[in-house]
């Protein structure tokens, strides 16, 4: 679930394995946008305009955090269903059909 839900919604889909991790990736994520458009436009203004070609680089922040979101959440989630398995074996659950 977690796959598919980070796969459409990218660091929005996090917020249903990990909410502090969406937190972190999405405010990395927006710095790094405001701080590539900051130093893409210091390179536009200093190269009287030629600079700006590298503003096609910019969607590949998005793209490295739309993949990084598949990643943390699937990992997320997994640390998570773990904790819980081991949690039901300490307490001596056995889900029906054992």
């Amino acid at each position: 679930m977690t796959f598919v839900l980070t796969f459409f919604f990218g660091v929005l889909g996090m917020f249903y394995a990990t909410t502090s991790g969406a937190l972190i990736l999405l405010g990395v994520t927006l710095g790094a946008i405001v701080l590539a458009v900051v130093v893409i436009g210091i390179l536009w203004v200093l190269t009287l305009g030629f600079g700006a070609a590298l503003f096609a680089f910019v969607p590949l922040i998005g793209v490295a955090a739309w993949i990084t979101s598949m990643i943390w959440g699937c990992m997320a989630a997994s640390r998570h269903n773990e904790r819980l398995a081991a949690q039901y074996a300490a307490a001596g659950y056995r889900p029906p059909g054992y």
